[in-house]
């Protein structure tokens, strides 16, 4: 499969470079089997869920779907299920796309093609999108705003777009042991990471002691993705929002809140429509630092 794939990108970016490396010798996520089968569903349906905004019958009839950082295909899985939809995916690692390929030939999806591609050329591609999903990209590259340019260029005008971006609030342990990591100058290497990965389990250090609550804690892959990423960008609800109205991006809402956290904030917010503003989000979070620990991951539409 790896010979068959061939590659639009030169990857000349620096910061691609070290990220292909890191994702070819560890691929991301770590995944075998579908937790259940994936129910097919109208994108129009979706898209009106989302935006809010009523749609002519068959409006969307064959939706172009971009997965930008699709790894190793598992949200292929849940993207696929639109009827008569194409999706692009697309990855910087080809050992990532290689499994994803082999995955989802196992469960018979066939309405995907596989790019290896840098997000700073999709151009490359030639094509607009219905929807681009982009949930653990831009915070690894050099500069985010330049990947989310090369996104936007490729969204149709109204499209909507899914985004995870790290929260300097909720990553503040790991943002430490980081930089602990640094100052004590250890390399990226199987060795090193299980030695540091067993000083933690250890430890009584608060920081560690955190970290060993998550999952991703837990698999040689994921815990290089977690704590020795080669570059990570944090932000803030502010920045984010700022981000997206020089961009012409217009907040949706957040993807999957917790129920119960979702009940604390209609307490401080319960006006109709609150929890679909970015800054009232903002000033909760100050309250709630760590609500926002896996990412911020938020639906925005393309202003026409």
């Amino acid at each position: 499969i790896s010979k068959s794939l061939k590659s639009l990108s030169s990857f000349s970016n620096q910061t691609s470079k070290l990220m292909k490396l890191q994702y070819e010798e560890n691929p991301y996520p770590r995944w075998r089997f579908a937790a259940r089968p994936v129910q097919e569903q109208d994108f129009n349906l979706f898209n009106e869920s989302l935006t809010k905004t009523k749609l002519k019958k068959n409006y969307f009839k064959h939706p172009q779907i971009l997965i930008a950082g699709s790894g190793t295909g598992r949200q292929i899985l849940e993207f696929s299920a639109f009827r008569n939809s194409q999706v692009f995916a697309v990855d910087i690692s080809k050992e990532s796309l290689v499994y994803s390929i082999r995955k989802t030939k196992e469960l018979k999806i066939s309405n995907v093609k596989h790019y290896h591609i840098d997000i700073l050329d999709l151009k490359l591609l030639k094509k607009k999108f219905d929807l681009i999903v982009c949930t653990g990209c831009l915070h690894h590259m050099e500069k985010p705003e330049q990947g989310l340019d090369s996104l936007v260029r490729v969204l149709k005008p109204g499209g909507i777009m899914q985004i995870a971006l790290y929260s300097k609030n909720a990553r503040s342990e790991i943002e430490w042991t980081r930089k602990y990591i640094e100052r004590r100058k250890l390399s990226v290497s199987v060795k090193n990471m299980k030695l540091f990965r067993d000083k933690m389990l250890s430890s009584k250090n608060k920081n560690f002691v955190s970290l060993r609550k998550s999952v991703d804690f837990y698999s040689l892959s994921n815990f290089r993705d977690l704590i020795f990423n080669y570059n990570e960008h944090t932000f803030n609800l502010y920045q984010i929002k700022e981000l997206l109205d020089k961009k012409k991006l217009k907040f949706l809402n957040f993807n999957s809140i917790d129920s119960d956290v979702m009940k604390v904030f209609k307490i401080h917010y319960p006006d109709v429509n609150n929890e679909n503003r970015i800054e009232l989000w903002s000033k909760f979070e100050l309250n709630h630092p760590k609500i926002f620990f896996g990412m911020y991951n938020f639906w925005a539409k393309k202003i026409s």
